[in-house]
């Protein structure tokens, strides 16, 4: 008996994928796109995206609700980290499924129980309406709050970076400020960064690019170059 080992049977997709699996938003992030404009309501008044954020690096970052216990710890965790974020000319704008009132309130306590003041915007989006738009809510996770989702955008407006957490592990802000080093760099200098690279290690080169003229570049293979953090004070 002759048995075909491989089948020519054209496939149509890749993966077949349960209807109930399918989900549509208006827009969904991804590495590249232009952010667009979008007016929100926030702990610091009306809001209109684009005026706001274009000319600077933007961390724009959800969290379920307030008075939970691991928003808690990422919003004052974020709070601590604000002049760091500042010097490095970023802003950063939250998002959250609770009132304006109920986050005021809330960001009080926090500044209480770990002794730094909210300083940035928190958005209320009670109706999730702008989660939705932004992929921000998993229907598997919450039906309704979303989850740990964060956008590093740069001074155009473009997204540079996106993570997402679920909504029981919290997010490193020291991960967050890492990021930023590298995206700085490699924007600027058109380096690149390796595995566990922060600020003040050496960066290495695409091929063919040479290094920047003020730093030694020191070759280990054709396409393993390596030269100083062109941006170490």
């Amino acid at each position: 008996m002759k048995r075909a080992l491989f089948s020519r049977k054209k496939r149509t997709t890749v993966a077949d994928v349960p209807t109930s699996y399918r989900t549509t938003v208006r827009w969904l992030p991804k590495i590249g796109d232009y952010v667009p404009n979008f007016r929100a309501e926030t702990t610091m008044g009306p809001l209109t995206f684009h005026p706001w954020a274009e000319g600077l690096w933007t961390v724009l970052f959800s969290h379920p609700k307030a008075f939970t216990p691991v928003c808690t710890t990422e919003v004052a965790a974020m709070a601590a980290m604000h002049d760091e974020f500042r010097r490095r000319g970023v802003q950063i704008l939250g998002l959250c499924a609770s009132s304006l009132e109920e986050q005021l309130t809330w960001h009080h306590e926090i500044a209480q129980l770990f002794g730094h003041r909210v300083r940035f915007p928190m958005i209320s989006d009670v109706d999730g309406e702008l989660a939705r738009l932004i992929g921000m809510v998993h229907g598997k996770e919450h039906e309704d709050w979303p989850i740990r989702k964060t956008l590093i955008i740069d001074p155009s407006l473009k997204v540079r970076a996106i993570t997402e957490y679920p909504m029981v592990v919290g997010r490193s802000s020291e991960e967050t400020l890492r990021l930023i080093d590298a995206l700085q760099r490699v924007t600027a200098f058109r380096v690149v960064t390796g595995a566990d690279w922060e600020k003040g290690d050496r960066v290495m080169l695409h091929p063919g690019v040479d290094a920047p003229p003020t730093l030694f570049a020191r070759q280990v293979r054709p396409y393993l170059v390596a030269c100083d953090d062109p941006m170490a004070s």
